[in-house]
């Protein structure tokens, strides 16, 4: 998987019934045009704009301001050959889980970080407060690390610090709402997950990945319509 890997994805997620973030690819000629309508069709202000390019780094930029210069930036990436496209922006201060979910034997391993945190925190971060193997079909669960509270503590007061918060901020982010973790395996959104299953195991086993460990990346995000779940990203084990 190189060129146009987040796009296909995206595509391949909806091909097997999985829900994605509503996105929209960009035509060179007429995208001023196309974000326009997307913004209005979702009632959105601002867009997260994502990139493809095979053997280029991905340039993304998130909670953008579709104006002149952001247009201007996304001239030159067509001319540098990127493929460009826009998804909706969402609301990362209310993503209650995001997970990382990988082909474990005969079932799968599941990492997830709690409420207010981002799939980032665990890609690129190493944060994980949870962990569990789940069987094919989601019907037999094993939560193989919980964090500790003093863990989770910590991390939370660090991520707080850094995303500049203060007390404020309550009503719009979940990491100031929640003091403690609450697990995943026990919440309805693992429920939710679970009525996916078949299309995870289609997912896995499509023919474009054959021979290729993956990990597919979600999270429960707000786009409006309250905690709504969404697989964004697929790519193989590293």
């Amino acid at each position: 998987m190189t060129a146009n890997q987040k796009l296909l994805s995206l595509s391949l997620f909806q091909k097997h019934g999985l829900p994605v973030i509503p996105y929209m690819r960009l035509s060179e000629n007429t995208f001023g045009e196309d974000v326009a309508a997307f913004m209005r069709t979702y009632q959105v202000d601002r867009v997260m704009v994502r990139t493809d390019g095979k053997g280029l780094a991905s340039p993304a930029f998130n909670d953008a301001i579709w104006d002149g210069k952001m247009q201007g930036i996304a001239k030159e990436l067509f001319k540098n050959g990127y493929t460009v496209f826009v998804m909706h922006p969402a609301d990362i201060y209310k993503n209650m889980y995001s997970f990382n979910l990988l082909r474990d034997g005969e079932g799968y391993t599941i990492e997830v970080v709690g409420h207010g945190f981002i799939a980032t925190d665990l890609n690129r971060y190493g944060i994980m407060h949870e962990s569990l193997f789940v069987s094919d079909d989601f019907t037999e669960v094993k939560c193989e690390y919980l964090v500790k509270q003093e863990k989770y503590s910590a991390d939370r007061l660090k991520k707080i610090d850094e995303l500049g918060l203060d007390s404020e901020d309550v009503n719009t982010a979940y990491i100031l709402q929640y003091e403690e973790y609450l697990p995943f395996y026990e919440s309805d959104m693992f429920e939710i997950l679970a009525k996916y299953a078949s299309g995870i195991r289609n997912f896995m086993h499509d023919l474009v990945y054959r021979g290729v460990d993956l990990v597919l990346s979600g999270s429960f995000i707000d786009i409006g319509r309250g905690q709504e779940l969404a697989f964004w990203d697929a790519h193989p084990v590293k």
